[in-house]
């Protein structure tokens, strides 16, 4: 936060932990390149772009706030945002650490320092959370955020790898779309909405795979994708399959004969996810995840009832999107060696078990 708003009489910075308020360990001055005026009715707050902020639709970062969302209040109560407004760099207040929990109220609002990483047993070691940085896009299309150049978008000798998590475009659900290039696994594109039904993301998927696809000079990049088959999955399924104009030059990965994209099972996606931690935490060539979104939900995907998921009050889609990359990863181990070697890279099956408290968990090959 702000100094200046820091210093007002109102302020009021407590820890919610497990066993109740607790305070802060310091702060630190840090210089913030952008910031942002989020404007309500009583008051305002003057954050970095990475400040976050719990709204009716759950974990935000500031530069995602848009006029109209409800922030939620210690009372849990909500305030509807007037206007959010971009102000000049400036050195600003961040919390070093809080002890027992990750989230705040401050000034009767409910925030989240992202930099403190749970004690809870995530599915990424904290170590290699906090050396990963996000990076900003180098430009945005079609509502996709890119971390290439234009000109460096598809041609011969390329492959990509496009993973979507369909949902119902509305509240805490939101459709995903990411891609990574291969070998390299860099996180290229990707675009989230919850304000999109199925029709219209068919046609962004649509839009992307052919924008991937286009032939450049003497050849076409590969694309490799697929979507996740569940009730909403299926509604984009029939569109897929009455669409008498398909992506053409895209192979669509199926998991099961007769049926399209795939479909997880529990056992399916702690493998998924097992896979996915270890191409996250290689020394070298591991994944490059660039999302500020991405990395967020990673901070606050958990061990839980024998399985991963979001934190209570979190969202996990970004993270399921990139787990279906594994799958993708599957397809191309049938003909690439260098996908065979990654999907059959060992997991200590006595260290998982551990974790999940003794409980079976399934291993083998992707």
């Amino acid at each position: 936060m702000a100094e200046q708003y820091l210093k007002k009489n109102e302020r009021r910075v407590v820890v919610q932990t497990p066993t109740g308020p607790k305070a802060f360990s310091g702060m630190s001055k840090t210089w913030h390149e952008k910031t942002i005026k989020v404007s309500l009715s009583d008051r305002f707050f003057h954050v970095g772009c990475k400040h976050v902020f719990l709204t009716e639709d759950g974990w935000k970062f500031a530069d995602h706030i848009k006029p109209g969302d409800e922030l939620v209040r210690e009372d849990e109560t909500a305030s509807a945002v007037i206007a959010v407004t971009a102000m000049p760099g400036e050195f600003m207040y961040d919390l070093l650490d809080v002890d027992g929990g990750s989230s705040y109220i401050a000034n009767g609002f409910i925030h989240h320092n992202c930099e403190f990483l749970s004690s809870d047993a995530m599915l990424i070691s904290s170590m290699k959370l906090q050396q990963i940085r996000e990076t900003a896009p180098i430009f945005e299309d079609m509502g996709f955020r890119f971390w290439v150049q234009p000109e460096s978008l598809g041609g011969a000798g390329k492959t990509y790898l496009v993973s979507i998590d369909p949902a119902t475009g509305n509240a805490k659900d939101y459709s995903v779309i990411e891609v990574f290039d291969f070998p390299g696994l860099n996180q290229i594109a990707e675009w989230r909405s919850n304000e999109i039904n199925i029709p219209l993301l068919y046609a962004k998927v649509k839009w992307l795979l052919n924008k991937l696809t286009e032939p450049i000079g003497r050849g076409r990049a590969e694309v490799l994708w697929t979507f996740e088959r569940n009730g909403i999955g299926e509604a984009m399924c029939a569109l897929y399959v009455s669409d008498e104009r398909q992506p053409e030059f895209a192979e669509l990965y199926s998991d099961a004969p007769g049926k399209y994209g795939v479909y997880t099972t529990g056992k399916t996606k702690i493998v998924s996810c097992l896979q996915l931690k270890t191409l996250i935490e290689k020394v070298n060539n591991g994944m490059k995840l660039n999302s500020d979104i991405l990395l967020f939900e990673l901070k606050n995907f958990i061990a839980r009832g024998g399985s991963y998921e979001a934190k209570t009050g979190s969202t996990d889609d970004c993270v399921m999107a990139t787990v279906g990359i594994t799958r993708l990863i599957k397809r191309l181990a049938e003909y690439n060696d260098e996908a065979f070697r990654q999907v059959n890279e060992y997991v200590d099956p006595n260290e998982v078990e551990d974790e999940f408290g003794g409980e079976p968990v399934p291993f083998g090959i992707l």
